[in-house]
């Protein structure tokens, strides 16, 4: 009798914790902040945003995620001082859960119901675009200093992010030998039929286009491009020799190489340009995918539907943008594809979340199994539970763009860019007096307004 009431005990705890943390709220957040974002309705998706992040000053939930989205619109709001305020926030968060990944509670948490109820605790490629956006805030701000803090940072996170991500492996495996010791009944799953699964629903997962490691190209571009304006010629030379060898076609980042080359190893005087950088198009966003796997639990086979994220692509605004100089049409060159950065950390991560899904597969399988001499009514509330509680983590940063792109010319005389975006606009850029200026321009989609920065140095 005292066992059956421990039970009954247990699975109440249980759909407690699925009605409060089991459901995907994220999801349907995401698509309302989306639907404001892709139409242009940015006041909305701020206020959207900012409505999301709780109070705590140590963050929750997916306060990281919802400051994110809230440094990018005031980003494009001009309002540059609350975009790196919320950047900032967003940082410290990431900071402080890497700092914390280790406490108990987290993978047991996830692998009884769901990665949602862990708090979102960033990307890798989270950390370093938060830190490019600040080093450009301040550049545009005037302050060097804090720009080159920045930049630093952003590549510092690369640097540490496979070191990082060998340790989440290692823990992970020692949480799936410690509930294997546990989960006594439970036998492992047939891999054979898991990788067929697998395959069938993830064609695309092996043709991912990726990047060694945790490399975000833009970032290693645009801190070249910031050390070379900065007159640090030689650390700029070492950042755009990299960017050269990742983008051997862009004849504007090979021209910016040896432009820099030339200055720091033979002397020559640095020139006076101007360099258009494009923000286009959106990226990819994590949709749900459900199937079941029958999971064996003292020789008898529980079928237990399980819930992995998905990443769905979306539109560029457009192909590129051009700049009319002289008799010369110029046309943007792709510096890199976010979609390509973030297939890279999604690809990494996949085994780890698919490890965390049949873990919380196997334990809801056990518990099902445990119950199997239950009333009908337990039975019905522990599978109530167990589907509830199955769902997929497409927690993601949905307003960066699709792609980074770049024109580079001489400066004009008259100090005007003119610069058209097919199916858009035309628009003259007047420059301030200066020796170096960068225009930035971003176009989530083709019928919104462009947004442009003008960042400009003596």
């Amino acid at each position: 009798m005292l066992k059956v009431k421990r039970i009954l005990v247990s699975v109440l705890m249980f759909s407690v914790l699925v009605v409060v943390c089991g459901c995907n709220p994220p999801k349907a957040a995401i698509q309302k902040f989306n639907e404001y974002y892709t139409t242009g309705q940015y006041d909305l998706a701020l206020e959207y945003s900012e409505s999301k992040i709780s109070k705590k000053k140590s963050g929750k939930g997916e306060d990281v995620l919802w400051c994110l989205n809230a440094g990018t619109i005031t980003r494009m709001q001009n309002d540059l001082e609350k975009s790196n305020s919320y950047f900032d926030t967003a940082e410290e968060m990431m900071n402080k859960h890497a700092a914390d990944r280790n406490k108990a509670g987290e993978t047991v948490g996830s692998t009884l119901i769901n990665d949602n109820v862990v708090a979102y605790l960033g990307k890798t490629y989270d950390g370093i675009m938060a830190n490019v956006y600040k080093g450009l805030n301040f550049m545009e701000l005037g302050n060097n200093e804090l720009a080159r803090v920045e930049f630093n940072r952003a590549l510092d996170r690369q640097r540490r992010a496979l070191e990082y991500y060998n340790k989440e492996v290692d823990k992970l495996q020692k949480d799936v030998d410690k509930k294997n010791k546990e989960n006594k009944n439970a036998q492992p799953v047939d891999n054979s039929k898991f990788d067929e699964l697998i395959s069938r629903n993830y064609p695309d997962l092996e043709k991912y286009e990726v990047f060694s490691d945790f490399v975000n190209p833009f970032a290693n571009y645009m801190a070249g491009l910031f050390f070379y304006l900065d007159g640090d010629y030689s650390k700029s030379l070492d950042l755009l020799k990299e960017s050269a060898g990742m983008n051997s076609d862009n004849e504007y980042i090979v021209a910016d190489f040896k432009m820099v080359e030339g200055i720091a190893l033979e002397n020559k005087a640095p020139g006076s340009n101007v360099w258009v950088i494009y923000e286009n198009g959106l990226c990819p966003v994590r949709e749900e995918m459900r199937f079941g796997l029958p999971i064996p639990v003292s020789g008898e086979f529980i079928y237990i539907t399980i819930a992995l994220p998905k990443l769905e692509s979306r539109g560029a605004a457009t192909a590129n943008l051009t700049v009319s100089l002289n008799e010369d049409i110029l046309k943007s060159e792709k510096i890199t594809s976010m979609d390509k950065v973030i297939q890279t950390e999604f690809k990494k991560e996949f085994g780890m979340t698919l490890t965390r899904a049949i873990m919380s597969a196997t334990a809801k399988a056990v518990l099902q199994y445990s119950l199997r001499d239950q009333s009908p009514m337990v039975r019905l509330a522990a599978l109530a539970t167990v589907v509830i509680s199955t769902t997929a983590d497409v927690r993601m940063w949905t307003s960066l763009p699709k792609d980074f792109q770049v024109i580079r010319m001489d400066m004009p005389e008259d100090k005007k860019v003119n610069i058209t975006i097919p199916g858009n606009e035309e628009k003259v850029i007047e420059l301030p007096d200066c020796k170096n200026a960068i225009i930035y321009v971003k176009l989530p989609v083709l019928t919104s307004v462009p947004v442009y920065d003008i960042i400009s140095f003596e």
